[in-house]
């Protein structure tokens, strides 16, 4: 197994321990894209939810809200 995804196992896991969703999003969805193969059985989804993954909705912006954001950087 790659040492790079043994890491992100490794990271999941202590994220987990201590209940840091962001974290725990962050390290689901890099083990889901390495190791994620379509098939019939598991959607992408469903394997990301597996590892803990979970939507925060409340924090989902718009586009129009991200580009007023932007403009307001530039």
């Amino acid at each position: 197994m790659d040492k790079t995804i043994l890491e992100l196992i490794t990271k999941l896991t202590g994220a987990i321990k201590t209940k840091n969703q962001d974290l725990i999003n962050i390290y689901a969805l890099e083990l889901t894209k390495r190791l994620y193969v379509q098939n019939d059985t598991y959607t992408f989804e469903e394997t990301l939810a597996g590892f803990g993954y979970k939507q925060d909705d409340s924090r989902q912006i718009t586009i129009e809200e991200y580009m007023r954001g932007r403009k307001k950087d530039d």
